[in-house]
């Protein structure tokens, strides 16, 4: 699916990219589990129904089973199902059974070296599930794990990132409760959003196309700001993210068109130079690509 709306210069086009599977069956297989995963766990968080919950940590684990040792997507694999099996953990009461998620966060984190730019997410994930097994038994190594992480945390992401947010507000949370007090679900109304995936491609294309045909400068700020979230959490490995990349470009591009801020313009450049980088040479999207940054490095700055 494609959106075209004409930019103010009425002569370049831009385009919102939809996801596009991989060829491969394996990938195509690995994505369909993997989305179906993330859609029925965003219904759980909907209408609280615990065999959504079940079903979706049923296709996160076929996902990881398609994923051997060296697989480039493993990580990601692990990552979705130690998010779904903390979920769980906390909406069931196991609290004992939370030594499962921890070591699935481990393994991705172990796989997600310093430098890499999922790292931070996944100690953001880790140090939470940590904080909520001390929270529940009291094993000062897991606070003390837990900031460690968080501190690292803090070091490596920009100030305003989710990321970033995120982890201050694990940390002064930690701090204002005791190891008799912190409660899970207290944690979890407190930073809703820091083991809640953000909205989902297609989600964020409605969004997106509504600012195509509504100049509103809130709603197009708060869009921009969705998709830079979405960018911290699906991963350089997954496969929408060109598509997340692409579309941030033009929403960047259409606030210049209605601001004039230059940083915008530059943004969306290299952006754009970001999707030609995942894209190659074969790809069916990269001529298109292509023109799309050609048209905004050819935009003079006003």
């Amino acid at each position: 699916m494609t959106l075209e709306q004409r930019l103010s210069d009425g002569n370049n086009t831009a385009v919102l990219c939809s996801h596009n599977t991989l060829a491969s069956g394996d990938m195509d297989a690995f994505m369909l589990r993997t989305d179906t995963g993330h859609g029925l766990l965003a219904r759980y968080r909907r209408m609280q129904a615990s065999r959504d919950l079940d079903q979706s940590i049923k296709h996160f684990e076929r996902a990881l089973d398609l994923c051997p040792m060296d697989h480039p997507y493993r990580p990601v694999a692990l990552f979705n199902l130690a998010n779904v099996k903390f979920i769980s953990c906390q909406t069931e009461g196991r609290h004992l059974d939370l030594d499962t998620p921890i070591s699935v966060f481990q393994d991705a984190l172990d796989m997600r070296p310093t430098g890499h730019p999922d790292r931070p997410v996944t100690q953001l994930h880790l140090a939470i599930a940590l904080l909520s097994r001390f929270a529940k038994r009291g094993f000062q190594r897991d606070v003390d794990a837990a900031e460690e992480l968080l501190s690292e945390v803090l070091d490596v992401c920009p100030a305003n990132s989710h990321t970033h947010r995120a982890a201050l507000l694990a940390i002064e949370t930690s701090a204002l409760h005791s190891t008799a007090s912190i409660d899970v679900h207290d944690l979890g109304r407190e930073w809703p959003t820091a083991s809640m995936p953000p909205l989902s491609p297609n989600q964020l294309m409605g969004r997106a196309q509504g600012c195509l045909w509504r100049d509103d400068p809130h709603e197009l700020d708060e869009v921009i700001s969705l998709h830079y979230d979405a960018l911290g959490y699906y991963n350089t490995m997954h496969t929408c993210r060109g598509q997340l990349l692409s579309n941030l470009s033009i929403m960047l591009h259409i606030r210049f068109e209605r601001r004039d801020n230059a940083g915008d313009l530059d943004q969306a450049i290299a952006l754009q130079m970001e999707v030609l980088a995942l894209q190659p040479v074969s790809h069916t999207d990269r001529a298109n690509s292509i023109y799309q940054t050609f048209m905004r490095k050819s935009h003079p700055h006003t």
